[in-house]
């Protein structure tokens, strides 16, 4: 299958802040538990992998060995949109 996920994010802190995965509700990428990953991802994954060292989920929370579905992500949680200056 293809999948391109679409996900959101939100300001860490104050606006103009470092964006962040959203915390309110799941969203983006990530790996299957129903699809192995296909040979053209595996040397990318792997070195996605070993490149976050410490910074991934707990061990057993995400299947590294499924297909890798990419995200989109971009601003869609606590923020204003003014629309006409009003």
């Amino acid at each position: 299958p293809v999948v391109t996920a679409v996900g959101a994010t939100e300001f860490s802190g104050a606006v103009g802040s470092e964006e962040v995965a959203v915390s309110n509700f799941g969203s983006g990428g990530g790996f299957s538990t129903m699809f192995p990953a296909p040979d053209y991802q595996k040397l990318a994954v792997q070195e996605y992998l070993q490149s976050q060292q410490g910074k991934l989920p707990p061990e057993g929370s995400f299947a590294p060995g499924g297909r890798a579905t990419p995200d989109i992500s971009l601003l869609g949680d606590d923020y204003v949109v003014v629309l006409n200056g009003a």
